[in-house]
């Protein structure tokens, strides 16, 4: 049987399954094709059309929602499931202006159901069904389960449907768990079908058992809709920028004196010819523009992630972060690999983020232009949480149990544990939370994520009242939008008030190795001082004399569980006291003298296995991220990569290998480590030279009140 209704995980607490169960289901019972028509929601479509990919399952892709004859304060309303024929934009649409419209619930009038849209009504008073067939088109969907009257049958085209909300059978007890969970009887609504995707047979079943005989033309009109569906989620074309960045990049080079120096000519060429081998060259000048646009406002962050790894976004103006002189790596920041757009992060003040997102509304317009949404899904403590209040099992039991689920990847390895089992002997409910581990919950908005297109942005999703697209970060990579993470960084705020106060452009400010700066670092008066106000780095501080740039990435690349657990920052903290240790091999050291032969970067580890172990830059990135996820299977064939004819002889090479595994897997990103340490300079420049100015702005009293802030300055510099 072909199934126009599903609702999946995606309808948020009204649907079961994942994705891939859905469409396992779809196959396992023959059926060609699936409608999937979440309650309100899009969410689900683009999983989907990635669950079937290379399978025999057509997806069809729709909705089901409120309809209303006028847009009144009531909660009354028709349910209708609305199919996407030619051009899914006039479903994304659709779900678009009911958001806008929302009551307690997204709703739309009768008459504004685009044409090219299937309607087919599912539920609602006989007042509603006179109002859906004085439409003069769709289907009345016809279930055995809803009680719709059988002498209606006669006077509609009639679509068969079980609006199926879980896939398989076995999967009952999850969805009536989530239904426990929810409770939306309470909220007035009726909890919709309640069966799983039914084969033929069984579907007719039902209709026999209701008292109503299928008839043949039921699914063949089912048949025609789905013939007619022939649209798909389209891929966004790429953002198209006048400029040209060579020229831009080359004007860079004289702007910051390097014009004439082989080894950043060198540099440029190689980083070019990638970019423009992968076709990034539009989106570099993409993000040059926002962030020249931005500096003319505001304090712009000198960096973020990996980005500082590439010397483009040096001198395009992007970041602040030259990799020639701090030895960061393009390939951290490009993985040669892969074919999807970078990701270039950036700071803003967090109270002018705002101007961020409006400037790009304004420039590349209102309607292609959308926050990306988040998916909240069921980890181990709400799990654990909600299995308890919805079965009735004691709070106290669940709390201790969520207690341990940190210290667990799962639930099943949490329940497989002695104190876990222990803890579910006594209470075997809460092993139904397993049934709800990774289920979405409910969406919202990313913090900074914003997705630009040249086409309408519901031609890949709808949008709700907040303008967020029903689409998180790893739904628009696979529909290849731009999306660009504007992050609010209260530090920007307060360097950018400072200077204002003081009468000076913060982007004069430098670092400059001024000893009454480090000081300032090595007097434990870190209040203020960005990075450096935690616990753990106070007292790592604390135990150096902090006399150069180097030792601020270092201090807050180490100062983090990782490498505090394993003892590498102790050990760095003793190599940098001056206790003698026995340097390792000298291909090593070059890799590693600037942290006394200890891996802290992961560029360092990087550079290790291309340097030494002759690894391309494919396996670089998959060495390096293998790494990251200590993944045996990967690191063992990775292995004998290294091992084979390596230059260090094989006790040493093995011995290296070791230490990378070891303490690669909680390595940091140095480009990161530069261009935040930046940042702690500035705050710790200013709290020096200018205390009385640096004060009032971590207070944000410059902002609140300027006038009193002037006053105070006038007052304390009078009294000395």
């Amino acid at each position: 049987m072909i199934h126009l209704d599903a609702r999946t995980g995606y309808s948020f607490m009204r649907g079961y399954g994942s994705a891939e169960d859905w469409v396992a289901r779809a196959k396992a019972i023959g059926a060609p094709a699936l409608g999937i028509s979440d309650y309100c929601s899009t969410w689900g479509h683009v999983p989907l059309r990635a669950a079937a990919a290379g399978s025999d399952v057509k997806i069809v892709y729709g909705v089901t929602l409120p309809v209303v004859t006028m847009l009144e304060k009531s909660q009354s309303h028709a349910l209708v499931t609305l199919i996407a024929q030619g051009d899914i934009k006039a479903l994304y649409d659709t779900v678009t202006l009911a958001n806008k419209q929302s009551y307690y619930r997204p709703r739309i009038m009768w008459n504004q159901i685009d044409s090219s849209l299937v309607p087919i009504f599912v539920g609602g008073s006989m007042s509603d069904l006179m109002a859906f067939q004085r439409m003069g088109r769709g289907y009345l969907g016809l279930s055995p389960t809803k009680g719709l009257l059988t002498q209606a049958v006669d006077d509609f085209d009639i679509i068969a449907t079980v609006s199926p909300v879980y896939p398989f059978p076995e999967q009952r007890e999850g969805y009536q768990l989530v239904q426990a969970i929810s409770d939306r009887q309470r909220m007035g609504e009726t909890v919709v079908g309640g069966h799983h995707l039914l084969r033929q047979g069984e579907a007719d079943a039902l209709y026999r058992a209701s008292g109503v005989v299928p008839r043949r033309e039921w699914n063949d009109n089912v048949l025609q809709v789905v013939e007619g569906a022939t649209c798909d989620i389209p891929m966004a074309t790429s953002i198209k920028m006048d400029g040209d960045l060579t020229a831009l990049a080359k004007k860079g080079l004289q702007i910051n004196g390097l014009e004439g120096r082989a080894i950043y000519h060198s540099r440029l060429e190689e980083e070019l010819g990638i970019i423009k081998e992968k076709g990034f060259e539009d989106y570099f000048l993409f993000v040059a523009d926002l962030v020249a646009w931005a500096k003319e406002r505001m304090f712009v962050g000198p960096g973020r992630g990996s980005a500082g790894g590439s010397l483009i976004a040096y001198l395009a103006g992007i970041t602040a972060v030259d990799p020639i002189v701090h030895g960061t790596r393009f390939d951290r920041f490009i993985d040669v690999g892969r074919s999807d757009l970078p990701d270039i992060d950036i700071d803003f003040p967090d109270t002018s983020r705002d101007q961020v997102f409006e400037y790009l509304k304004e420039t590349y317009g209102d309607d292609k232009v959308a926050r990306i949404g988040t998916l909240s899904l069921f980890g181990g403590k709400s799990a654990i949480n909600d299995t308890a209040r919805a079965t009735g099992v004691v709070l106290g039991t669940a709390r201790e149990l969520g207690q341990l689920a940190d210290d667990h990847d799962s639930l099943t390895g949490l329940f497989d544990s002695e104190e876990g089992c222990r803890i579910a002997v006594s209470s075997p409910e809460l092993r139904k939370s397993l049934l709800l581990e990774g289920l979405p919950r409910h969406h919202g908005k990313h913090a900074a994520g914003v997705c630009v297109t040249n086409e309408p942005i519901t031609n890949f999703g709808s949008v709700d009242r907040d303008g967020v697209i029903s689409l998180d970060l790893k739904m628009a990579e696979k529909v290849n939008l731009l999306k660009v993470d504007a992050l609010g960084l209260r530090t920007l705020s307060v360097i950018d008030d400072a200077c204002a106060i003081v009468g000076i452009d913060p982007y004069s400010l430098k670092v400059d190795d001024d000893p009454k700066v480090w000081e300032t670092f090595n007097s434990n008066h870190l209040t203020g001082i960005f990075q450096f106000e935690g616990r753990a780095v106070r007292s790592l501080t604390q135990q150096i004399k902090v006399d150069c740039f180097d030792d601020l990435c270092a201090l807050t690349s180490l100062a983090r569980p990782g490498p505090l657990m394993a003892g590498a920052a102790d050990d760095w903290i003793k190599r940098r006291a001056g206790m003698e240790y026995e340097q390792p091999h000298p291909l090593v050291w070059a890799e590693t003298s600037e942290t006394y032969g200890l891996i802290v970067y992961q560029e360092q580890a990087m550079g290790i296995v291309r340097n030494i172990g002759g690894f391309d830059a494919v396996d670089v990135n998959r060495f390096r991220k293998a790494v990251g996820k200590k993944d045996p299977e990967v690191l063992a064939s990775f292995r004998d990569q290294w091992m084979g004819d390596n230059p260090l002889g094989e006790e040493a090479a093995s011995k290296v290998w070791e230490d990378m595994c070891e303490f690669g897997s909680y390595a940091f990103n140095k480009s990161h480590a530069v261009a935040y340490s930046m940042i702690s300079y500035y705050a710790a420049w200013l709290k020096t030279k200018h205390p009385l100015e640096f004060a009032p702005s971590c207070v944000n009293l410059w902002r609140w009140d300027m006038s009193l802030c002037l006053s105070i300055l006038c007052i304390a510099r009078k009294s000395g």
